[in-house]
């Protein structure tokens, strides 16, 4: 029974899980639909919004293309100029009495229409402006004010009186707003014969139009606010005050064009909410339930600013009881099917149960016998890694290297016996708190310690990475560091660095002195070689010198003085090797250059039995020039001289030695040929340091030099050797320009 009960018990914690997961889908399920509506109310807001601008800029537009109309009567523009001219010649502002005469006239002819354009278009303003700016010359709408200016409130006049081209968009006076639009005019001037730019028409209406409009096509109840701010800066004192009495709204907004049955609504702080974060409200309780939804318009003068401030805000909300009750419809039915599909679920798992708790009890008899052998085997794997960690602590402890870990902000986490040795310490513990347990106290110089954690994070390894370390008693010696950035595989974001570090002071010593030595040796040499530059001058004194003789005297000198710069260039050598090299190059001949080396070897070549055969490639496109490149001349003939000295003592008895020069596009390319092969064991290794193959006193460093020289000129050279055409060496150098392009010394 006990062994029954408890299976039992994880059917109704199963159960009690279905029940709870059918109830999350549920619930998941009503709040996607709820997110679905509220994005479709966001999305007809948008879509009011997009209707808004249109509808404003179409009745803007209208306003326009109506001022277009009057301006073009025939008697209005010359009305118009005669009322601007009297103006001028009465001092301005609202002149005198031929200007009144004049807009009178101008007045009484355009009265009958106005009063049309009232009644069937909704027209609710027509004034005609002087420039520059904004000058009132005559208000059709309100006849008896005029002569003021407005250059701070009617940007759209004084932009098309400044451009003389047409201006349109909402916009607020200095009593009411409107939607307006702007069209210059301009009359022929009857002292000369010649169109001018008179002024300004405006024509406008008010807002309660396209607000109707939208709300009707919509079926929305619309309601336009206008910014406190924004009505402080425009209207007179005497007409804010009495707006601001019936229709603030909170602190900051006032009603442009609402309905009055809309005013509690208005005043909810809720809708205030909505018109200032612009986001949709669902008002769920209301009867009938509504949704509320903003946005903010911009005047004529602020949608021209790159961050121009709203005038306003067009609030809109609508009935939304056929979607509500569609919500409630699609959750009563997921609940229905929730209760039918756990009903069917549970009778399947309750069967699937009973059987599978038979089986169960047959497959834990036997998971038990093989638990108990699994078992033996997991004591003994213990055992083995036991016994594994004891060997690698014992490995770690007498490890001659030293090895530590730190985390990868540079604390010290651990460090073997080798690194207190090393540092002069008594023990680790010692070197643990002599350095603070900061793995940058372990470094001589921080700034190394920056270097080495650089190159670090970098690369996530560092190799032999040479640097001093300060012991105990305060001196330095050198060690090369290996590092590298571990990760726990089990464990996310938890780094360490290890590191390897072994003393190398003692080889840093060597190679001091191998410097010093190397340094001393060289120093030393230069002495015998300055007997030996000096004594063919010697053997001239005696006269009856052959020519031969006197080549082989030149040689002699020639040869020594190299043999100095060869001494100087294997301190330039290790540059190279460093990378410290500083490449000086001048302009060089190789073909003189590569004629002088064979001579120079002709005495070598003579003794060895092997002649030198020197081929020189010298079309017709090329010309004296074609041979100079730029490059440093010791260089070159170290070069040569190594590559040409190899050829002679590796070619066969009585046979020869054959130099090829040529110019390629863009390359000069020598290549030197003998009839012997480079042996299979060097044949890898030719161009590697100290690689050398059945030469006597051969150091192995000629063909290594020439590999370094010719990089260090940007070139190329490369190496092929068989049986039957013997060894082809073959360097290439980048040219200087061919004939024709270069330009003549001056």
């Amino acid at each position: 029974m006990t062994t029954i009960s408890r299976p039992w018990q994880a059917f109704w914690v199963v159960t009690a899980v279905i029940v709870l997961t059918d109830s999350f889908f549920i619930f998941i399920n009503y709040q996607s639909n709820w997110q679905m509506l509220d994005q479709e109310i966001g999305r007809r807001n948008d879509a009011l919004r997009s209707g808004f601008q249109i509808s404003l800029m179409s009745s803007a537009t209208n306003m326009q293309q109506i001022a277009t109309y009057i301006a073009n009567d025939i008697h209005v523009p010359e009305a118009f100029l005669k009322g601007k001219l009297a103006v001028e010649a009465e001092g301005g502002g609202p002149g005198g009495r031929e200007a009144a005469r004049m807009r009178a006239a101008l007045f009484a002819h355009v009265k009958p229409g106005w009063d049309k354009m009232q009644k069937n278009y909704d027209v609710r303003q027509l004034h005609f402006h002087l420039g520059p700016g904004s000058l009132s010359f005559l208000r059709v709408h309100a006849p008896h004010k005029f002569g003021d200016r407005m250059d701070e409130v009617r940007y759209t006049v004084v932009d098309c009186n400044r451009t003389q081209a047409p201006t349109k968009g909402f916009e607020t006076g200095r009593v009411y707003s409107g939607i307006r639009g702007v069209v210059p005019v301009f009359a022929t001037d009857p002292h000369t014969g010649k169109q001018v730019h008179v002024g300004a028409l405006e024509a406008g209406t008010s807002m309660a139009s396209l607000v109707n409009y939208l709300s009707s096509a919509t079926g929305y109840h619309i309601a336009a606010l206008l910014n406190r701010d924004h009505l402080e800066k425009y209207v007179w004192p005497e007409y804010l005050n009495s707006r601001l009495e019936k229709d603030l709204i909170g602190d900051s907004l006032v009603i442009e064009e609402a309905k009055a049955e809309d005013l509690p609504l208005l005043k909810m702080p809720e809708v205030i909410d909505v018109i200032f974060n612009n986001h949709p409200l669902i008002l769920s309780e209301r009867d009938p339930p509504l949704a509320i939804s903003s946005f903010p318009f911009k005047d004529y003068r602020q949608a021209s600013l790159p961050k121009g401030k709203p005038a306003g805000h067009i609030v809109a909300w609508h009935d939304i009881s056929p979607e509500l009750h569609a919500l409630k419809k699609g959750l009563l039915i997921n609940i229905l099917y929730g209760l039918m599909v756990f009903a069917l679920v549970e009778t399947i798992l309750f069967a699937s149960w009973k059987l599978g708790i038979q089986k169960l009890e047959l497959v834990i008899q036997e998971r038990t016998k093989d638990l108990e052998e699994a078992n033996l085997l997991l004591q003994k794997e213990m055992r083995f890694r036991t016994e594994a960690e004891e060997k690698f602590r014992h490995i770690l402890q007498e490890a001659p290297v030293c090895i530590a870990s730190q985390t990868t902000r540079g604390e010290a986490l651990s460090l073997n016996p080798a690194c207190a040795q090393i540092l002069g310490y008594d023990s680790q513990e010692a070197l643990m708190d002599g350095i603070g347990r900061k793995g940058e106290n372990l470094f001589a110089d921080p700034a190394e310690y920056r270097h080495f954690q650089n190159i670090l994070k970098q690369n996530r390894v560092t190799e032999n990475f040479e640097c001093k370390a300060r012991k105990k008693d305060g001196s330095d010696i050198w060690v090369s560091i290996n590092a590298c950035i571990r990760e726990d595989r089990n464990i996310a974001d938890v780094k360490w660095v290890d590191s390897f570090i072994i003393d190398v002071n003692e080889r840093k010593k060597l190679e001091k002195l191998k410097e010093e030595v190397e340094h001393i040796t060289r120093h030393d040499l230069k002495g015998p070689l300055t007997g030996i530059i000096n004594i063919p001058a010697l053997i001239r004194r005696e006269k009856g010198l052959t020519a031969l003789q006197e080549k082989y005297l030149d040689n002699i000198k020639v040869a020594g003085f190299r043999m100095i710069e060869m001494i100087n260039m294997s301190l330039n050598l290790y540059k190279m090797e460093m990378e410290q090299y500083q490449f000086a190059p001048i302009d060089i001949n190789f073909k003189e250059l590569v004629q002088r080396v064979i001579d120079e070897l002709e005495g070598f070549s003579s003794q060895m039995e092997i002649s030198i055969r020197f081929d020189i490639k010298e079309g017709a496109d090329y010309g004296q020039e074609a041979f100079i490149a730029p490059g440093e001349e010791i260089l070159c003939v170290t070069l040569f001289q190594n590559l040409l000295k190899n050829a002679i003592e590796a070619s066969p008895e009585d046979g020869n030695v054959s130099v090829f020069l040529s110019r390629t596009q863009g390359h000069i390319q020598v290549r030197i040929h003998n009839k012997g092969k480079v042996p299979d064991q060097i044949f890898p290794h030719f161009f590697d340091k100290y690689a050398t193959f059945g030469k006597s006193g051969g150091t192995g460093l000629g063909t290594y030099s020439a590999k370094l020289f010719t990089q260090i000129h940007n070139g190329e050279i490369e190496m092929t050797s068989d049986d039957e055409t013997g060894t082809m060496l073959t360097i290439r150098f980048p040219a200087g320009p061919e004939t024709g392009s270069r330009p003549k010394p001056t």
